[in-house]
């Protein structure tokens, strides 16, 4: 065989190998293509799973959006009512908890056996007893359907209570009157003199408009601003044309996402421009364009007002913070400290306007609630220095430290909430909040002493009905009095009840208190707030609700002699180490003088509900996180709290176009003034800006085109 035409593999002349040679070489050759197919199949196979993987993060994607979106609009609905769950003010608050806890439980249903394929489940510790996910979600789905119970058996208990004390004070005649009995029929016979709000049965919740999808996050780098010249003036030469600064220096370095870069990748992103007369710098940007918090940072401040929402609305920001770090490589604190610049310089100016307009307020709400920072407790991440300061008691620490909050009433013409971190709950902390030059006439607030130190010839107290009624309930034990009664027909309920009132006993005294208090917030929310004229009819059912608190004094009058005595300092304390009854007494003979406040002026609420309404997401975030590490960190917590619900109150209802505005704005009127600057100084162009003092340089900008009371209008 001619060895041109002899058949060749891998560069070998087959013709001239043996048969053993040629046999050795098939079965290498089949065993090569058994591999390639084996591959080939485990290739298949993976694509396949890729794409069923892809097909199952979509559905989980969608499963997770519904989630939170439904949660986020409950969380909407159910701040426009105060749901207290130890408080049975009105069936329609019961009603709204109980849609609110089923909707909750509807969406965990769906979503329980797609949580544990989340970035934001938990495993193991993060789950503290529960095993795994499911177990963790059922046992979420348990307590929400317990509290949905209790809510409808404490209210079913108290209104028979209540029904079996009226229909006795009604049916009894005068020689079976009691002392509290008497007081009960004052009080059940008096009607709201008039009655505009309507007694609304069904659960309130009306459909919303959708769900709208935005982008969150528009990229810099592919929104480009050349040519837009137009709204660029100097304000010192509003007249004279601006010239790009590429023409009067050859480069300057950026200080954008590469801060390494010449002047043309700058331009490339927003074109500078400088009047030639007096060298006032003017930046050309895009609405649709975002910008680091510091110009030579690398994260955009779109993606941190998100993180902030997400925080806002009670979602832990750290498994946001994993995504996002893997998928930029970034550090473990790089976004930790992007956030804080963020609040310090972006959000902190919004703040303190929100904190002097609280100022301003004639009537002003107080409230505050526990948070855990380590660090003021001693513990957690503690320097060198910070231990030995603590050790020689330099430094004081403190077993629960608070979060104070602030609140204008209802129908105030600038709506605010603003809260602020404090160490502990001292008179020194409040009063370092409520200081001096505030000019409100009326606080209402809890029974808590330090509200009362503050007062002043022209300050006045109000003290929450709402926790005077706690007193009660929680003396009356609700749920053992609700379980006793609930095995009783109606005609043994109210026999049961006369007998208690026949003897004067504590509880009858107590079922007589809790049923004054009730009328009181009938008389207040038969009025219609919203219709014209309310203000008038307020005034006369307030003086029917004077004649309910006297009723309710010749109760406490008859019993309070053998349970509490006055100090020589002028309050009460209890006779012996009391039982229930005693510290309800107690607390209303020492709330007293602060409980008619109210009915000076129709503007005045009866109760701190409204700022214990705002608490309320506070404490979900609370529930999630646990505690913060660092006092600054939980101050930035206030922060973003103080922004988001002010501005919710003030109907900005995007939070994020409103941050991206006002924050491009600053960014933007900083950058200006610092090439300003540079250009009069004669800095050498070639060389990068490294210093940028956000903070110094937004002195001068106008924030208040940016204020939160007036952005919407």
């Amino acid at each position: 065989m001619n060895g041109s035409h002899s058949p060749v593999h891998n560069n070998v002349d087959l013709s001239t190998l043996s048969k053993e040679d040629l046999l050795r070489l098939v079965a290498e050759q089949n065993n090569i293509i058994k591999t390639k197919d084996k591959i080939i199949a485990e290739r298949g196979k993976a694509i396949d799973k890729l794409l069923e993987d892809g097909k199952r993060l979509i559905c989980i994607g969608k499963i997770m959006n519904e989630g939170l979106t439904t949660l986020k609009e409950n969380f909407a609905a159910s701040d426009k009512y105060v749901i207290l769950l130890n408080d049975m003010l009105s069936r329609d608050t019961v009603a709204k908890a109980a849609f609110f806890t089923s909707e909750t439980l509807r969406w965990a249903a769906v979503a329980q056996s797609y949580l544990k394929e989340t970035p934001f489940a938990g495993s193991g510790n993060d789950l503290g007893a529960a095993s795994s996910v499911e177990a963790g979600a059922k046992t979420a789905a348990s307590e929400l359907k317990k509290v949905n119970t209790s809510l409808k058996n404490y209210r079913r208990y108290f209104t028979r209570v209540i029904g079996a004390v009226e229909k006795l004070a009604q049916e009894s005649k005068d020689s079976d009157l009691s002392a509290t009995l008497i007081a009960v029929r004052e009080i059940v016979g008096i009607k709201p003199q008039y009655r505009t709000a309507q007694d609304q049965k069904h659960d309130g919740n009306k459909g919303g408009q959708g769900r709208v999808a935005k982008d969150r996050f528009n990229h810099a780098k592919k929104k480009t601003s050349s040519g837009s010249t137009q709204n660029l003036i100097c304000p010192s030469h509003p007249h004279e044309k601006l010239e790009p600064m590429g023409q009067v220096a050859s480069k300057l370095l950026t200080q954008s996402i590469n801060e390494r870069h010449a002047l043309e990748k700058l331009t490339a992103i927003n074109d500078v421009y400088v009047c030639p007369k007096c060298g006032t710098c003017k930046i050309a940007s895009t609405k649709a364009q975002d910008f680091p918090v510091i110009p030579n940072r690398l994260i955009g401040m779109n993606i941190l007002s998100v993180i902030c929402d997400c925080l806002y609305h009670g979602i832990p920001a750290q498994r946001y913070y994993a995504q996002i770090k893997e998928h930029e490589e970034l550090g473990g604190d790089t976004l930790s400290y992007n956030i804080h610049d963020f609040i310090g310089i972006y959000l902190t100016p919004i703040y303190d306007m929100i904190y002097a307009k609280a100022k301003e307020h004639n009537i002003i709400l107080a409230d505050e609630t526990p948070f855990a920072c380590l660090q003021e407790q001693g513990r957690g991440k503690l320097s060198a220095e910070q231990k030995s300061a603590i050790l020689a008691g330099d430094v004081q620490t403190h077993s629960k430290n608070y979060i104070q909050t602030l609140s204008s009433p209802f129908g105030a013409v600038n709506p605010l909430v603003y809260y602020r971190y404090m160490s502990s709950r001292s008179d020194e902390n409040i009063s370092n909040i409520i200081t001096p030059d505030f000019k409100f006439k009326y606080l209402v607030a809890d029974g808590y002493h330090s509200y009362k130190n503050i007062l002043n010839p022209h300050r006045k107290l109000q003290s929450c009905w709402v926790h005077v009624r706690r007193a009660f309930i929680k003396a009356l034990n609700p749920e053992e009095l609700g379980k006793t009664y609930d095995k009783l027909t109606d005609e043994e309920v109210i026999n049961a009840i006369k007998q208690h009132y026949l003897d004067n006993s504590y509880c009858a005294a107590m079922l007589t208190l809790f049923t004054g208090v009730s009328k009181l917030y009938e008389l207040e929310y038969s009025i219609d707030k919203t219709q014209q004229g309310w203000e008038d009819k307020l005034k006369e059912n307030r003086r029917q609700s004077r004649e309910v608190i006297t009723a309710m004094d010749k109760v406490i009058a008859a019993v309070a002699p053998g349970l509490a005595e006055k100090t020589a300092a002028g309050t009460y304390r209890a006779k012996s180490s009391g039982n229930n009854f005693v510290k309800a007494v107690v607390y209303y003979l020492n709330q007293r003088p602060f409980l008619t406040t109210y009915l000076e002026d129709i503007n005045v609420t009866p109760d701190s509900n409204i700022v214990e309404g705002h608490i309320r997401p506070m404490a979900v975030i609370r529930k999630a996180i646990d505690h913060k590490v660092n006092p600054d960190y939980l101050q930035d917590l206030c922060v973003i709290y103080t922004v988001f619900r002010t501005a919710q109150l003030n109907g900005i209802t995007d939070i994020i176009k409103y941050l991206h505005d006002y924050c491009c704005a600053l960014h933007v009127y900083c950058k200006e003034k610092q090439y300003t600057k540079l250009l009069k100084d004669g800095f050498d162009l070639n060389k990068q800006v490294k210093s940028w003092d956000m903070k110094a340089l937004s002195q001068g900008f106008d924030f208040e085109k940016y204020s939160v009371f007036t952005y919407a209008k």
